[in-house]
């Protein structure tokens, strides 16, 4: 039973109450021992005068194996008769929930203001928190906080409700929803709030720059228009003028930064792992590859199911010293850029992604998504190289399924038809169309001489690199200086044994 009141009796010129567990018994069972054989104990059980207003207590069940269980909760100490002489101190008291009224553990309380001074309090597993005897007649602000592990429910399918929000696709509908989407703490929504939570995920960065962790609104406000709840702003604070007699209505709504789907653990102030249930998975598919040492080898990662594809996160963990990361590259997959990858871990090994498809946009199986280039260091097989790990980013995936989401997990599929020797192949210039400079990248199947020749519409070569190449990925960077006027070029590449030519813009 919470909050049951009890009245105090005139003992010797004061007031005194002795409590019986019974008296909060509200249905404890053991798959033993039958309830009237239980023994229960309340802790404490007698309360006097100084312990008017709201008290925690303790409940301990033992069944006659001795097996103990316990819980806690709290009685009001009421003094309606008025048999206590009286108070010079009052208790303050309150509930720290989340929107769906989970108590929120660890939440520090500050209590300030021009009465006595007294030391914050912590709430408890359910939320509750307690001043004890706080002089009368004085002003008090009473305020929470709470800034540990930003991570705590935040993933990019938060990512993908906001940008849906932002692009008026699906409005989130809740004022409490709209503050947690609000990262940057400027009092709106937009896509600059989409890039610092991204940044979050990829372990970019490792806290809110210009937020906390989590924010609590006044339980008693009403927000005059749901949609915009910055506007008047929400109070963050809780006021009691010339306290008088004991509160126990200091409640606050406890909002978790850029958890918009409210995922978020509530009773966790570590790195303890929240459950995550999958429903399916998601493959990305590789093309497993024999490496040799001192060989450039570009990995492409392609799709597999994309259908109804919301989203990705995952991190890509490999060793540093038998690979070393030389670049991305974007392929199909729209609205993918560097931004969607943290490298904060290379040195580590570990590369993180995120991605959001708020347009849910369909790609094909085995449309190239994006690229990684290694150099090897190592004589090895790639599926021995590369694996995904959770240690950084959580590795799950969103697909829409009516107006449900499935979460799922990720995997690497390595086909198993093995890429012994190095094909040739002469890639797209980067960047296309370019203005200062750009970077023709090519492989060849062995060591030895190529020719890469750029010509104009009309035939005219306007330059032409000859020399003796490596084996696997190479590049050459060429300057607007070296070139004619702008407009489309050639650019033909030719070994002994092959040519192939690609077209390109100088801007």
């Amino acid at each position: 039973m919470n909050g049951l009141a009890v009245e105090l009796m005139q003992v010797n010129g004061g007031g005194m109450v002795q409590l019986t567990a019974a008296m909060f018994n509200s249905g404890s069972f053991d798959n033993c021992t039958s309830p009237q054989n239980l023994q229960m104990q309340i802790v404490p059980s007698i309360f006097d005068c100084d312990d008017v207003g709201t008290n925690i207590v303790t409940m301990y069940v033992t069944d006659q194996a001795g097996n103990t269980d316990f819980c806690e909760t709290y009685v009001i100490i009421q003094d309606n008769m008025v048999v206590c002489p009286d108070p010079l101190t009052a208790d303050v008291s309150g509930n720290i929930t989340d929107a769906n009224n989970g108590g929120v553990n660890g939440v520090t309380v500050s209590a300030s203001g021009n009465g006595p001074l007294t030391n914050p309090v912590t709430t408890t597993a359910n939320g509750s928190f307690i001043f004890s005897n706080i002089g009368l007649g004085h002003d008090y602000t009473f305020t929470p906080g709470l800034n540990l592990n930003p991570l705590n429910g935040v993933t990019t399918f938060d990512l993908v409700l906001m940008t849906r929000h932002i692009l008026n696709m699906q409005l989130l509908d809740s004022p409490y929803k709209i503050i947690a989407a609000d990262i940057n703490k400027s009092g709106s929504v937009t896509t600059f709030d989409v890039v610092e939570l991204r940044k979050l995920v990829l372990q970019i960065n490792t806290t809110f720059p210009n937020n906390t962790s989590w924010r609590f609104v006044d339980r008693s406000h009403s927000f005059s228009n749901p949609v915009d709840p910055f506007t008047p702003a929400f109070p963050e604070y809780f006021n009691v003028n010339d306290l008088a007699y004991d509160q126990n209505n200091v409640n606050f709504v406890a909002v978790k930064i850029g958890d918009v789907n409210g995922s978020a653990a509530t009773n966790l102030d570590g790195d303890e792992a929240e459950e995550r249930n999958f429903t399916g998975k998601l493959d990305f598919v590789l093309d497993e590859m024999s490496l040799e040492k001192g060989t450039t080898y570009r990995v492409p990662f392609r799709a597999s199911n994309f259908v109804n594809l919301l989203g990705y996160q995952f991190a890509l963990q490999f060793n540093p010293e038998a690979l070393e990361l030389e670049n991305i590259e974007m392929g199909a997959l729209e609205g993918l850029s560097e931004a969607n990858f943290g490298l904060t871990m290379l040195e580590e090994g570990i590369i993180t992604t995120s991605w959001d498809n708020s347009k849910n946009t369909l790609q094909d199986n085995n449309t190239v998504l994006f690229t990684l280039v290694f150099k090897s260091n190592t004589n090895n097989k790639l599926s021995n190289l590369l694996q995904i790990t959770n240690t950084a980013t959580p590795a799950e995936a969103y697909r829409s399924s009516g107006k449900e989401m499935e979460l799922l997990d990720v995997s690497l599929n390595f086909n198993q038809a093995e890429t012994v020797s190095v094909d040739f192949e002469l890639f797209q210039n980067k960047p296309n169309p370019f203005h200062e400079t750009t970077t023709i990248g090519f492989r060849l199947p062995v060591a030895g001489p190529a020719t890469l020749t750029v010509y104009d519409l009309s035939g005219q070569v306007l330059k032409t690199v000859s020399k003796d190449f490596a084996k696997g990925y190479n590049e050459i960077i060429l300057n607007h200086s070296e070139l004619g006027a702008a407009g489309v070029l050639f650019y033909q590449l030719e070994t002994n044994s092959q040519t192939a030519t690609r077209r390109m813009v100088r801007l």
